[in-house]
């Protein structure tokens, strides 16, 4: 093993259960919440993404007046994917300073 400061590192692959159902066969309760709230987060942008969607359409057929209320929601999907692309960046960042340890 690896030791940072006389502490072993205990490295395991992260990955939705909704992407690989079997690999998460085995994985620890702990673990299990990172997963969990990893799997809540993309489903929360992507009820966002479908939100902005819906009120865009329901502008186009003339069903929503307010535009101002459309270009929120879909600034809300924006930013949300987007903070979503940045964590995923820095967490791929760090996956390849772990590799480069190795």
């Amino acid at each position: 093993m690896d030791e940072i400061q006389g502490k072993e590192l205990h490295l395991k692959p992260v990955m939705p259960r909704s992407i690989l159902p079997n690999a998460v066969k085995g994985i620890k309760k702990h673990d299990q919440s990172f997963i969990d709230t990893l799997n809540n987060s993309i489903q929360e942008i992507n009820k966002l993404q479908e939100n902005a969607n819906q009120q865009v359409e329901k502008l186009a057929r003339g069903e929503i007046k307010d535009v101002h209320q459309v270009m929120i929601a879909a600034q809300e999907a924006n930013l949300a994917f987007s903070m979503m692309m940045q964590i995923r960046n820095k967490i791929v960042d760090a996956y390849q300073e772990v590799i480069k340890m190795g």
